[in-house]
């Protein structure tokens, strides 16, 4: 009966064990069904994706010329085999910060760098300040590791209003794109004082619907005027007002102090916080890059319908199992209590069993052996001391 019950009890747990490793077999094999049907199309190529979930299908490489690149990036140069492999640039300065006057003329350069490992054709122009900025190229290529630089030539008219203008250089190749910042601080061709306004490092990213703080300081070179108007705000990369306020302060030692403004119901990206001093036709203007960036939420595991019946099936087969497996060892357990409860009823009916002879046999060895003295009427003390052995005795084995 023990033999069989192990058996059973073994038998529970392969057939668990079993069900176990076919279901996750069963759901490894529906992924790896679903991965081997998605595919995506690229430069009229069908690339399908037949590895784990997190591998991706690289992307079609973008071919090498055969003579060498434009720009002075010198000569092309394709990654090896055909294959792209993390095609990258970098753009320097970021952001872009250009500070000019009424009527001025100026150049500032811009490099970009391949930092990828193939060869990637350019193309650059400038959004939102087209108006004050102009490329000296816009197409170019270059191979990896190569850099390319792009003068930025900036006029801006006499009688431009100060203020400051923001907007981006769009730099893309086949595969990756990218936005640079930037901010065009024109003030007043004189200007009797100037300021200067910075993000706090804690600040240069918050949260969307948050407060943006910047630290504004003003410099009064001579001492007038006494009091100015100030003018602070967020712009967006196009030039959009998000927020802006007014308020006249004294200006006659410097002053620096902290001014905030809420985004609103700004989106996620880049926003240039700016601040403008005025004094009749003097003006100076400064401004700060920030980020609204998006709160990352947390999505809780959530387990795919098309295996929750599985699933569910599992769990039923798993407990079904436990609950075969607790039966099975429940009547085992009571099978051996009353086995032994049964043992221990036998050894007691032989210990009374045995008492009860060795106590008729003292008895009568007792009856043959007295010797009373007919003027004590006691036993004698050999025959005491030898009867209280034997119940000694007799009690021990009890």
């Amino acid at each position: 009966m023990r033999l069989s019950n192990t058996m059973l009890a073994i038998f529970v747990l392969f057939f668990t064990i079993s069900l176990t490793l076919g279901s996750l077999t069963i759901i490894n094999k529906l992924e790896n069904y679903q991965l081997q049907l998605t595919g995506k199309s690229t430069a009229g190529q069908i690339s399908l994706n037949v590895g784990l979930p997190e591998q991706v299908a690289a992307p079609t490489p973008v071919p090498t010329p055969a003579s060498g690149g434009a720009g002075g990036g010198g000569g092309g140069r394709g990654s090896k085999g055909g294959a792209t492999i993390n095609p990258d640039f970098e753009v320097t300065p970021t952001p872009i910060h250009i500070l000019s006057k009424q009527g001025q003329f100026q150049r500032a350069n811009v490099v970009v760098t391949n930092i990828g490992s193939v060869y990637l054709p350019f193309k650059a122009k400038i959004v939102g300040l087209e108006e004050f900025i102009s490329l000296d190229k816009n197409d170019f290529a270059l191979p990896t590791k190569e850099s390319e630089t792009l003068v930025l030539d900036i006029k801006i008219p006499k009688n431009k209003e100060p203020d400051v203008y923001t907007g981006y250089l769009l730099v893309e190749t086949p595969s990756v794109s990218k936005k640079v910042p930037i901010i065009l601080e024109v003030e007043s061709k004189k200007i009797l004082f100037d300021i200067m306004t910075i993000i706090p490092e804690e600040y240069k990213a918050i949260d969307p619907g948050a407060d943006a703080w910047a630290k504004i300081t003003i410099f009064n070179f001579i001492g007038l005027p006494k009091e100015a108007e100030l003018t602070y705000g967020i712009k967006d990369l196009n030039d959009n007002v998000i927020n802006e306020k007014k308020e006249i302060i004294k200006i006659s030692e410097g002053i620096s102090f902290l001014r905030s403004l809420n985004v609103g119901s700004a989106l996620e990206g880049d926003y240039v916080f700016y601040s403008k001093i005025s004094f009749q036709s003097y003006t100076a203007v400064s401004g700060d890059l920030f980020g609204i960036v998006a709160k990352k939420v947390e999505i809780p595991f959530r387990i795919p319908e098309k295996y929750l019946t599985l699933i569910q099936l599992l769990s039923l087969a798993i407990i079904i199992a436990l609950l075969i497996l607790f039966n099975v060892l429940y009547l085992h357990h009571r099978r051996k209590l009353k086995k032994l409860q049964t043992s221990h009823r036998k050894k007691l009916e032989e210990i009374e069993k045995t008492h009860k002879d060795e106590m008729e046999k003292m008895y009568r060895e007792l009856d043959k052996k007295k010797i009373f003295k007919k003027e004590e009427k006691s036993l004698p003390r050999r025959a005491y001391e030898k009867g209280k052995s034997k119940i000694k005795d007799i009690l021990r084995r009890i």
